[in-house]
This record gives structure tokens, C-alpha cells and sequence, in this order.
């Protein structure tokens, strides 16, 4: 029995070495495989690291540039309002400037129509003017008619009174010769 027993405990220690040896080499695979993950996580946070220092530098340049959209869109925001006051304002002084060209047309309108008036009163004053003075040289022509014939008259007269006088000067003469 003790010869069973020592076999045994070859047996015994034969499998425990072995099983030993299986662990040793379960062991150092497990180390070797625990370097493989350490160096896996350590690659892992590196890239981690990096991408996280670049996410960073992403998200920094994204919230810059939406601080400048916002910025952008306050400013477009205070130019929209500033050109809709100038809109109103170039609104009302269209309609100013409707009313006034409104009123020009109307003060136009009254214009051409007073210059019509004129026109026509001028037209009629012009035809009476140019009546009067046409009575007024015929009235002229027929007292240089009439006194043309009147200077012929007296002419005649004169002439024949020159002669009466020519006669009675002649006839005193001749009667004078005969005293």
C-alpha cells in the first residue's frame, strides 16, 4: 500500500506538475495576452487622447463659428430693421411725391386750361383790336378822302377864285385903261 500510495503521489505530482506547467504556460499566455490588451488600451486611450484633442479643437472652431453666425445674424438683424425704417421712410416720401405730382397734374390741369381761357380771350381781344383798328383806318382813309376831297375843293376854289381875281384885277385894269 505504500507503493500505491507513492504512485499516487507520483501520479498525483506528475499531474500537478503537469497541470502546474499547463498553468504556467495558461499564465504566461494570459500575461502575454494581458501585455497584448494593456498595449491595445494604451494604443486606445492615445487615439482616445487624440480624438478627443481633436473633437476638442472641432467643437472649439464650431462654437467660434457659431458665435459669428449669431453675430452675423444680430448685425443682419440690425441692417433688416435699419432698411425697413428706410423703407418706410423711402415709402412715405413716395407718397409724398405722388401726392405733390397729384397736385402738379391738377395745378397743371388748371394751368392749361386758364392759358386755354387767356389763349381764347387773347384770341378775342386780338379780332376786337384788330376790328377797331380796321374801323378805325377806315375812318381814317375815308377823312383823307374826304379831305383830300376837300383840299381838291378848295384847290379848285382857290383856283377859281384866283381867276375871279384875275378877272376883276383885268377888268379894273381895262377899266382904268378906258378912264
Amino acid at each position: 500500500m505504500s507503493e500505491n500510495k507513492t504512485l499516487l503521489k507520483d501520479k498525483d505530482t506528475e499531474r500537478l506538475e503537469e497541470t502546474n506547467g499547463k498553468l504556467k504556460a495558461e499564465l504566461k499566455n494570459a500575461l502575454e495576452e494581458n501585455k497584448k490588451f494593456r498595449n491595445y488600451i494604451s494604443e486606445l486611450e492615445d487615439r482616445v487622447g487624440f480624438l478627443q484633442q481633436t473633437q476638442s479643437q472641432d467643437i472649439s472652431k464650431v462654437e467660434s463659428k457659431i458665435e459669428e453666425f449669431y453675430r452675423e445674424i444680430y448685425l443682419l438683424k440690425e441692417e433688416n430693421k435699419a432698411l425697413r425704417t428706410a423703407e418706410v421712410s423711402l415709402n412715405r416720401e413716395i407718397e409724398v411725391l405722388r401726392e405733390e405730382r397729384e397736385r402738379a397734374r391738377g395745378d397743371y390741369k388748371e394751368m392749361k386750361y386758364a392759358n386755354k381761357v387767356l389763349e381764347k380771350e387773347l384770341n378775342e381781344l386780338s379780332r376786337n383790336m384788330n376790328e377797331v383798328i380796321n374801323d378805325k383806318m377806315n375812318e381814317i382813309t375815308r377823312q383823307n378822302r374826304a379831305l383830300n376831297t376837300s383840299l381838291v375843293e378848295k384847290d379848285v376854289k382857290m383856283e377859281v377864285m384866283g381867276e375871279v381875281q384875275d378877272m376883276i384885277k383885268n377888268h379894273r385894269q381895262s377899266i382904268r385903261r378906258f378912264e
